[in-house]
């Protein structure tokens, strides 16, 4: 009679086992190399932020902007109660949370028993659970998530870039003709976009309506200059040769060499610009000074057909509390810049990005003595004006 070997469990394929484990995704923002955690697969991060947000109550805590954040590997830490409802949606339970504190709590009572040697391995957090200990709060990454999402949701850029390369098979008369035709409405849907941006924040919503339109009719000349500048870098329109060509033909090639130079200077991280948009939309004035054969000149960016004393006399006595609001923003930028690459690069980054702006707003007021242009600003002031006053 044959007698057939057992299989010992030590000698169980360890490979094919680690392979079926670095297989499986975090349930909750698809990370992979998990452990199971109260119930599902987890990575690290979301099984610890679960445990410490459990108890967290989500009928008073509530996303402002209707619960449409996404959670990913590189946007988990941005909206503490989209994510917590993303880990109950898959499953993590609270009562395993409850056994397993029992069990660690057993664990640290038999570590603490152990006298330290001089030997002992000294282990360090992962990265992972590093990225944890920002400058930021949980209010101030859900801040940033909820800005990245709003700008992403609405804006032209797919739009823009579709019809840009749909028209790249046609021949290089007919584009050109077809750039001199669409440039001007692609750039009064940038401007425009920037209102429909801003009025969406909370502080600027909450505002009364002729305040709003008195900020957003000073400053859209030179938010929308900026904006637009990023889109069309997003968009690539300054690397296409109809477009290139229509935009130098309409705004004279010292302009569109300033754009060029801009675009090529802008900081790879969106949200930087993103934020700095909201916190600028909320200056007295973001005009420039210019000294032209030394007399100074001022070009003011106020489109408005009639000059409310009441409104500027709100600005002047508010203006502390506009500050507030800037430094709010500004200090939610600092601190992500930081927490992404040291104070050193960051304070370099945010010079940089206020250099550009103030020579875009150099170039913004050049711009309104193209007729277009002005025109095309003068619209979009009339619009907003227009909505603001059927709403009283």
């Amino acid at each position: 009679m044959e007698y057939k070997r057992s299989v010992q469990s030590s000698e169980i394929n360890i490979h094919t086992i680690k392979k079926n484990v670095s297989s499986e995704i975090c349930q909750v923002c698809g990370e992979e190399n998990v452990k199971s955690a109260y119930g599902v697969q987890s990575c690290a991060s979301c099984k610890i932020f679960f445990r410490r947000n459990v108890n967290l109550d989500l009928n008073t805590n509530k996303c402002i902007f209707g619960d449409e954040c996404q959670i990913t590997i590189k946007a988990r830490h941005t909206c503490r109660c989209c994510r917590l409802k993303k880990c109950l949606s898959v499953g993590m339970k609270k009562y395993l949370l409850r056994a397993s504190h029992r069990a660690q709590g057993g664990i640290k009572k038999k570590l603490l028993k152990q006298k330290p040697t001089s030997s002992m391995i000294i282990l360090y957090p992962l990265d992972l659970l590093n990225h944890d200990r920002s400058l930021l709060s949980v209010d101030q990454w859900s801040l940033l998530s909820n800005v990245n999402n709003v700008y992403d949701h609405a804006n032209p850029i797919e739009n823009i870039r579709y019809i840009i390369n749909s028209q790249s098979v046609f021949p290089p008369k007919l584009r050109l003709k077809m750039a001199s035709f669409y440039v001007m409405d692609f750039i009064h849907s940038m401007y425009s976009f920037v209102e429909s941006f801003i009025k969406i924040v909370p502080e600027f919503s909450s505002m009364k309506i002729n305040y709003r339109t008195t900020l957003m009719r000073r400053n859209i000349q030179n938010l929308g200059g900026f904006n637009c500048q990023f889109m069309m870098s997003q968009t690539n329109m300054l690397n296409d040769f109809a477009y290139s060509n229509s935009l130098s033909s309409t705004y004279g090639s010292w302009i569109f060499n300033g754009t060029v130079r801009i675009v090529q200077q802008f900081d790879l991280d969106q949200i930087l610009l993103k934020l700095l948009l909201i916190a600028l939309a909320f200056s007295t004035s973001s005009d420039v000074i210019t000294f032209e054969n030394n007399n100074c000149s001022y070009r003011t960016s106020d489109y408005s057909r009639s000059d409310n004393f009441i409104e500027r006399r709100y600005l002047s006595i508010n203006a502390k509390y506009l500050f507030e609001i800037q430094n709010k923003y500004i200090e939610v930028m600092f601190k992500y810049m930081i927490y992404r690459c040291g104070y050193y690069q960051a304070a370099l980054r945010f010079a940089t990005l206020m250099k550009n702006f103030l020579y875009q707003s150099t170039l913004s007021a050049s711009a309104t003595e193209i007729a277009n242009h002005a025109d095309m600003i003068r619209t979009i002031v009339d619009e907003t004006e227009h909505l603001s006053l059927s709403h009283y």
